[in-house]
């Protein structure tokens, strides 16, 4: 399986060259949230404004950037699987999103199920109940509307770098250094591998979280992504009686 991970990215870079695409360069990231780091960002997208600045951030969408964060946190989805996001993707009485796969091979087109952990379920709720009642097949989030863009290659583009740059914008509002979009899909996978049953045992399989993030079986990525504090694996040594 690895073999035919890495046979594929050599594929994909001999296309992307073909077609005079910048081949892309995977960069190992390390940046996890610090402690008081996720109270911030929910803070400062829930509408809070520093006593130090002018104004605060523009909300446009009401609670859809908090939503989305939220969202991407506790799943892992990609910036796009998450803000193109339709009504009939989302399972509330399963406690389920039927994701639509961004990362397709070969142009097929595919689902994934991806559980939904309580703090999204709450989350989802939420933002329903501020939202007028939606069609089934209707955009979740407003942010295509938001940035004046329409679907397609270059309108998706721009509406993630857009999304993308309001996040930044949100951390550096709040003082958070070095923190990018991508890396809440890191600090998801952590969490997934972290999560524990009631006797401590891992909740999920690696095979189970390779289905979960999108990744092909065999999958090394979670390994890549992973990233534990010492603290906390020291925290947990230590809570174990001599």
């Amino acid at each position: 399986a690895c073999f035919k991970n890495h046979a594929r990215i050599q594929v994909d870079a001999q296309m992307a060259k073909a077609k005079g695409v910048k081949v892309k360069v995977n960069v190992a990231r390390d940046r996890r949230l610090l402690p008081g780091e996720h109270e911030k960002i929910v803070a400062v997208l829930s509408g809070y404004e520093r006593p130090d600045r002018s104004r605060g951030l523009e909300l446009k969408g009401g609670e859809a950037l908090l939503t989305l964060y939220l969202l991407i946190l506790n799943t892992g989805l990609r910036l796009r699987e998450a803000y193109m996001l339709t009504r009939s993707q989302i399972d509330m009485a399963n406690k389920v999103i039927h994701a639509k796969e961004t990362k397709q091979w070969r142009g097929k087109i595919s689902f994934r199920d991806v559980p939904m952990r309580p703090e999204v379920h709450r989350a989802l709720l939420s933002y329903f109940a501020s939202r007028p009642p939606f069609e089934h097949g209707t955009l979740l989030f407003p942010f295509l509307e938001e940035e004046g863009v329409e679907e397609g290659k270059k309108g998706l583009t721009r509406a993630g770098q857009r999304l993308s740059f309001r996040f930044r914008i949100a951390f550096e509002y709040m003082d958070i250094v070095g923190l990018h979009e991508h890396d809440l899909r890191h600090e998801a996978t952590c969490r997934w591998l972290e999560l524990k049953d009631a006797d401590g045992r891992d909740m999920f399989r690696l095979e189970e979280l390779n289905k979960i993030m999108g990744w092909k079986p065999g999958s090394m990525m979670a390994q890549r992504y992973a990233s534990f504090r010492g603290v906390d694996l020291a925290q947990r040594l230590w809570s174990v009686p001599e």
